[in-house]
């Protein structure tokens, strides 16, 4: 049965072509003891799935060509709950969009079988869920007739659900976790025909995408699409108008045509956002206000710093790539995920507290409070621009 550690250990061993077993053991700080006892958990599992198990010869690590080919090709492992130990605030998280995504009255039993634990286990889970739900200012409620189900503004439903599938894909096993999920309401051919959409999309306009983005878009589209609740979103006009101006828009309505209802016009400002915040090249300079922002925000630096930037133009442009996306995040209030903020808050303190300082403008701009997930990225921007550049 897998744990995080054992994951981790498995996920080291794959991603390199060959590994030694005091490399591995000197990577994830393990002694020989914890990697034997990891190493029997990853092999129990592998032949649980039958898959091939993975072997020590002459002090490094062989991996069968069927299981190295299964893993190259990015599929997922197919995996049920009892081969998993879900650590208790990730249960509350698949109680969430397995909720999310419901097609029948849902009871205290069906998270029981999704997660592989007790009844009390379960009932303390949803007690974590509720508290979760507080945060986001909606509900997980319960009636006789309707089992859970949430409550509140669909906007907001629609982030926290964003913001479960991010943080997921961001931990082991998270994308094995979530499409368990999709199993359990028999919806993997809704995930197939999202993804062939997307990707003939990409093909047809010779769009570039963020890739780990564009796995985290894919995931969004797909747990609108089978809660079929996009009609009840709300916009207000000024941000209608502001998608309608973007080039992506008529992509938008293309995935919308592909996907859902046409007469559902609400879905293509949804795709739209989903497009703008993926995206990776930005060409087309539709945005002129987000450009002089751009400037703004290294002005700001320079001030804060009493640093001259010496390449300005090549800052500017790498800037209004990174702008573009953070600006459609922040307006419409999407979260994001970054596990290393604290490391990078840590590591990083001065240059964390500058490039905050630098985006009070983007905050002028949108009327949002730039969250602390969004300033570590900016920061990692400007320090491996620095970096680059040799700046001290």
């Amino acid at each position: 049965m897998f744990d995080e550690r054992a994951y981790k250990l498995f996920e080291e061993i794959t991603i390199h072509d060959k590994m030694s077993k005091f490399e591995v053991m000197r990577g994830l700080n393990i002694t020989e003891r914890q990697l034997q006892y990891d190493l029997d958990k990853v092999n129990d599992t592998l032949q649980m799935m039958n898959l091939p198990m993975i072997k020590i010869e002459n002090q490094d690590f062989f991996i069968d060509k069927k299981l190295k080919k299964r893993i190259q090709t990015g599929l997922p492992l197919d995996i049920n709950a009892k081969q998993f130990v879900i650590a208790e605030d990730t249960r509350s998280l698949l109680i969430y969009l397995y909720t999310y995504i419901r097609s029948e009255p849902v009871s205290n039993y069906h998270y029981q079988l999704l997660l592989g634990v007790s009844k009390n286990t379960a009932l303390t889970d949803v007690k974590k869920t509720k508290l979760n739900c507080e945060e986001w200012d909606i509900s997980l409620a319960y009636s006789r007739k309707e089992g859970y189900y949430l409550k509140g503004s669909e906007n907001g439903k629609w982030q926290f659900a964003s913001y479960c599938i991010d943080y997921l894909l961001s931990q082991p096993f998270g994308k094995e976790l979530i499409i368990l999920i999709i199993k359990a309401w028999r919806k993997e051919e809704e995930l197939v025909l999202v993804q062939q959409s997307v990707e003939e999309l990409i093909k047809k306009n010779h769009l570039k995408l963020v890739k780990s983005r564009k796995a985290e878009m894919i995931l969004h589209i797909l747990f609108v699409k089978l809660r079929n609740k996009t009609a009840k979103l709300e916009y207000t006009e000024f941000e209608k108008q502001l998608l309608q101006r973007q080039l992506l828009f008529e992509k938008g309505k293309q995935l919308a045509i592909s996907l859902f209802d046409e007469k559902n016009r609400m879905v293509a400002y949804f795709l739209t956002i989903q497009l703008l915040i993926t995206q990776q090249e930005i060409e087309d300079k539709e945005n002129p206000f987000l450009e002089e922002l751009a400037e703004q925000i290294i002005e700001e630096f320079e001030k804060s710093t009493l640093l001259p930037i010496s390449n300005k133009k090549q800052l500017k442009s790498s800037l209004y790539n990174h702008l573009v996306p953070a600006f459609f995040r922040i307006t419409f209030e999407i979260p994001l995920v970054n596990p290393m903020i604290k490391r990078i808050k840590t590591e990083y303190a001065d240059l964390f507290e500058f490039v905050k300082r630098a985006l009070d403008p983007l905050s002028a701009l949108t009327g949002k409070i730039i969250s602390e997930t969004e300033i570590s990225f900016f920061t990692l921007h400007f320090g491996g621009y620095l970096e680059k550049n040799k700046e001290k």
